[in-house]
């Protein structure tokens, strides 16, 4: 294994039941490795797989054949789990709590202390608290509170230290939330959120633990432009700061703005890995020129002054009354038609060749596979 590897996958299969006898396939032999401080983009349509696979990665899928490792280690190690942040698609929190308060409950959950009397969670606090603290419907308010008049507490800490270790905390709960633009609504409960708000909440409290490996599932799925835009701006900065980021989307765009490298899965098989720069850089397929039109103050429409040699070498033409762009389908035309060009008074501007964008050519690879 290389290194840098952060995720190290080898033959990983899956399968689901369907029915009493057949088996569903989720994830087909899937290969992969992410190396650290990277931004790794997993892309595929819906039900491709994606969410399996990370569920599998995070130990919360058993399956079938194949191994995972993190950091070099195996999944139930303890060291692992702690340096793992978890954004998942749609995050789900306690609505009654407000953003400083769920943020709380994280840390507590991560054994970070944070009060005066700050408490180590033993093992079984710590299960018992996540087992009654999953859903609004049942026993959440006695894993928060219940049982621990019953718990000694350890000997206090001198005041100065007391106040050190409740203001790193929450001074590091005010930093993640101002990171995700939500510092303004620290004290505002959740169930007043709107779906971006909440998405932004998730990312918070994946960052709560600083971790080296960021598992973000569609994490920017019900953000606005401007969110998404930001969203952008704080996983380069995570990336800057030495984070290693794996996270699936169906929308394209923004991995091949992001990523630096990306994998393709349809039906639970990984069909591409690469580079952004490597699956789009097929050479170019067509080139599209640029030239000012002759004589522009002229009345005349720039198309009535394209001789008919030259509307027979390109594909088409979009014109205004200052310039023309050609576009050139066939590459081997391209010096005849600047040379027409020219003889005919038009002054070149640019020659643009045109490359297949990322989202063009991924959903050309699906449909292949079909």
């Amino acid at each position: 294994m290389s290194e840098q590897a952060v995720i190290q996958i080898k033959g990983l299969n899956k399968t689901y039941p369907r029915g009493f006898v057949h088996r569903y396939e989720a994830l087909k032999d899937v290969d992969l490795s992410v190396k650290k401080a990277e931004i790794f983009g997993f892309l595929g349509p819906n039900g491709a797989g994606k969410t399996t696979l990370i569920k599998s990665i995070l130990g919360l899928l058993k399956y079938d054949s194949g191994s995972i490792k993190l950091f070099d280690k195996d999944l139930d190690d303890t060291d692992v789990k702690n340096n793992i942040g978890y954004l998942p698609e749609t995050p789900n929190f306690y609505s009654y709590l407000t953003a400083f308060e769920i943020m709380k409950l994280y840390a507590r959950l991560y054994n970070m202390k944070d009060s005066p009397h700050p408490t180590s969670l033993s093992e079984k606090q710590s299960g018992f608290r996540v087992k009654h603290g999953m859903t609004e419907e049942g026993g959440t308010q006695a894993g928060l509170g219940q049982g621990e008049e019953d718990t000694p507490s350890p000997p206090p800490l001198p005041s100065g230290e007391r106040n050190k270790v409740r203001g790193t905390v929450d001074a590091l709960i005010k930093e993640k939330l101002e990171l995700v633009g939500l510092i303004d609504a620290i004290h505002t409960r959740l169930r007043a959120f709107s779906k971006g708000m909440l998405q932004r909440l998730g990312m918070a409290q994946a960052l709560i633990n600083d971790p080296e490996l960021l598992i973000l599932d569609e994490p920017m799925s019900g953000l606005d432009p401007i969110g998404r835009a930001e969203f952008k701006e704080i996983l380069r900065k995570l990336r800057k700061q030495g984070k290693t980021i794996f996270f699936s989307s169906h929308i394209i765009p923004d991995a091949e703005e992001l990523c630096d490298h990306v994998a393709v899965i349809r039906t639970g098989k990984i069909i591409k890995i690469g580079t952004v720069s490597e699956l789009v850089d097929t050479g170019a397929t067509s080139v599209n020129i640029t030239a000012f039109t002759p004589h522009p103050t002229s009345p005349t429409r720039g198309e009535e002054k394209i001789s008919n040699n030259i509307k027979q070498l390109v594909k088409n033409i979009t014109c205004n009354n200052e310039q023309c762009i050609f576009h050139v389908n066939d590459m081997e035309k391209t010096n005849t038609i600047l040379s027409e060009l020219i003889k005919n008074g038009f002054s070149i501007i640019k020659v643009e060749p045109v490359r297949q964008s990322l989202e063009t050519l991924i959903s050309k690879m699906i449909k292949e596979q079909a």
